[in-house]
Parts: structure tokens; sequence; C-alpha cells
């Protein structure tokens, strides 16, 4: 896995921790857009969001992309937002991967970057 230290994304998270005061984990969803993107541009969003985690602080969270149109907001609000049906869905999935991501709930302590 990728060492997860983007500058940017390193900023987000360690904000995330401070406001908080918690050493935040991070689960970053595989979210490309809408069905029927550009497949270039798909697999690169993709391959970064997978770069964000590391396995220690950020981990790998559920891919929404299978999920068509049915699941989206209609115009003329953007269909990269999800509806109703598609929150309760995404909630399933996040207590999924919440309780079944290998270290995620495990207790220890995080550094600063």
């Amino acid at each position: 896995m990728s060492s997860g230290r983007d500058p940017l994304q390193r900023a987000v998270i360690e904000l995330t921790r401070w406001v908080t005061r918690v050493p935040v984990k991070w689960l970053v969803a595989q979210a490309t857009g809408t069905p029927g993107n550009d497949t270039a541009l798909q697999a690169a969003l993709r391959q970064a969001q997978i770069n964000v985690t590391d396995g220690f602080a950020t981990f790998q969270g559920p891919d929404t992309d299978p999920l068509g149109f049915e699941y989206r907001l209609s115009p003329p609000e953007l269909p990269v937002h999800f509806n109703a049906k598609e929150l309760m869905l995404l909630g399933d999935f996040w207590a999924i991967y919440l309780f079944n991501t290998p270290g995620f709930l495990a207790p220890g302590f995080l550094p600063s970057w």
C-alpha cells in the first residue's frame, strides 16, 4: 500500500485529529463518480483513493461505484450525490467495513506524521 503521505491528505487527517482531540482513523470509500464516467478518469480517481490508505491510520472503505443511477439524485441535483435509498444502503456498507477491517477498531496510538 501507499504511504498515504500526500501533503493535502495529511493536512486533512491531522485537522480532524486536532478538531476532535482524538487520533481519528479514516476509511476511504471507493467513489469515482456517476456510472458512465470516462474509464481512464475513474481508474485515476480509484488509484488516488487507494493511495491515501496505509493500513494503519487510513483504510480502504466500501466501493460505491457499482451502485447505479437508481441510487442517485435526479437532475437538477448532481447525480454524484446519493438519494435516501442509497444513504441507507451506504450505512450498511460502512458498518460492514467498520467492524470487519483488520486494525481499524484496534486501540492504539496514532503518531502525527
